[in-house]
């Protein structure tokens, strides 16, 4: 499946929240444990972020991905991203749609590299895509995420030069 990528908008901001919640709620991808408020969610996009775009399948936000600074200061050249996708429509490449775009808008806003500190090791799907889109697994935390279960898995650090 083909997705239209753009530039969110602030029309955009219930739905991108929704998805997010969504993914939330499902406790095997994200550290947060909250649901995000719609005010929340507009601060983060207009506050803490330095790139957001959505992925648009029949007019509805299927996707997005926020591009921000992996660190402050001195490590602000290196970028981090966080990526959702709507359940309904994972496994039809959107996620590979928007990884491939968010790499090169990184890199056209500055970035020199991308660095995912926190990719859980047994959401096969997003590590496939990302050594797919040629990252590499620089370290990982042992038992470093808490599934809904209480159990531990672990974490990957994962790393691409742009």
């Amino acid at each position: 499946m083909i997705a239209t990528i753009r530039k969110y908008i602030d029309s955009d901001i219930q739905e991108i929240m929704n998805l997010f919640n969504g993914v939330v709620e499902e406790g095997n991808a994200f550290l947060t444990e909250n649901n995000m408020t719609t005010a929340q969610m507009e601060y983060w996009l207009k506050n803490e972020e330095t790139a957001a775009y959505v992925a648009l399948s029949a007019n509805r936000i299927v996707g997005c991905y926020m591009l921000r600074p992996n660190l402050k200061g001195r490590g602000k050249h290196v970028g981090n991203a966080t990526y959702f996708i709507s359940k309904s429509f994972r496994g039809h490449g959107i996620g590979y749609q928007l990884g491939k775009h968010s790499l090169e808008e990184a890199k056209n806003i500055g970035f020199t590299a991308m660095q995912f500190n926190s990719v859980v090791a047994i959401n096969q799907s997003s590590k496939n895509r990302w050594l797919k889109l040629g990252f590499q697994v620089i370290g990982v935390i042992p038992n470093g995420y808490r599934l809904l279960n209480e159990t531990f898995v672990d974490i990957m650090i994962l790393y691409k030069k742009l």
